[in-house]
């Protein structure tokens, strides 16, 4: 390897050390209520999975903790399989 194409490559690695936000140390305090919906519901995962098109290793990641921030949309369809729907509501 050139010395030049070291240089480069060092450079470029310069933007992980800035900061990237927020990240949650624990899971996401959505993913303690979804479970608790899933594990609570009649149905199986692989019942919910053909339901919701959502994968039961999905399901198994977010039920064991490894899953921190999973995608709104995975959720949204998992909830609307068992009954509930996400909403905003006003603060007053």
């Amino acid at each position: 390897m050139n010395e030049a194409h070291q240089k480069a490559k060092a450079r470029n690695l310069h933007h992980l050390y800035r900061d990237r936000g927020y990240r949650f140390a624990d899971r996401d305090p959505v993913m303690i209520e979804v479970t608790e919906i899933i594990t609570n519901s009649t149905l199986s995962l692989k019942q919910i999975e053909t339901k919701s098109g959502v994968c039961v290793s999905t399901m198994k990641k977010w039920m064991d903790g490894t899953t921190r921030r999973p995608l709104n949309i995975t959720i949204d369809f998992v909830l609307r399989v068992l009954g509930y729907r996400r909403g905003i509501t006003p603060l007053n």
